[in-house]
């Protein structure tokens, strides 16, 4: 699974609409001020700030090996698309743990022995999309034998109130 990060033909055209805008308004020598009625944009490390704890959180509770409590932080969406991801009787826990941590234990063998060997995480980068509305973590799960998996997380901005939630995670050896 990958994740694409990129404008769409509607933010674009967007922007370049207030480009024109402002450069009509600065050439007529008006001032822009935004309208009082708009609610305020948080900035770009507020809404990191959001979303890269949602992620440690996730990561924190993959670790512990409590994958209970990592799936309360995943978004609606992430557990329809598990749920369809597995045909027959669904119980969210499986197709979860085998997109979170089989690839490790694939190496190891057993869960057990994946949380055995894990000796932590890290997040490398954060990357917010152009539309501020979704956040790519990428990092590592560092084990105890030297082995490194690399993940990314895709935190985004949920539609039930605004709460972060995970919506996708790859894994890779």
């Amino acid at each position: 699974m990958g994740v694409v990060l990129a404008n769409t033909g509607r933010e674009v055209r967007r922007a370049r609409q207030l480009v024109i805008f402002a450069a009509v308004a600065l050439a007529a020598g008006c001032s822009v001020k935004p309208s009082p009625s708009a609610a305020p944009q948080p900035d770009d490390s507020a809404i990191l700030g959001y979303a890269k704890p949602l992620a440690e959180a996730f990561l924190d509770t993959i670790k512990a090996g409590q994958l209970e409590a990592a799936m309360k932080l995943i978004s609606k969406d992430f557990e329809r698309r598990l749920r369809e991801s597995r045909s027959g009787n669904f119980t969210p826990d499986q197709p979860f743990r085998d997109e979170v941590i089989f690839p490790m234990v694939r190496v190891y063998r057993s869960d057990q022995a994946v949380y055995d060997q894990m000796a932590g995480w890290e997040i490398r980068s954060t990357r917010l999309s152009p539309d501020r509305k979704e956040v790519a973590c990428a990092g590592v799960f560092r084990m105890k034998d030297g082995k490194e998996f690399k993940f990314t997380l895709l935190v985004r901005e949920g539609t039930d109130g605004g709460k972060w939630r995970v919506d996708a995670m790859t894994l890779t050896p």
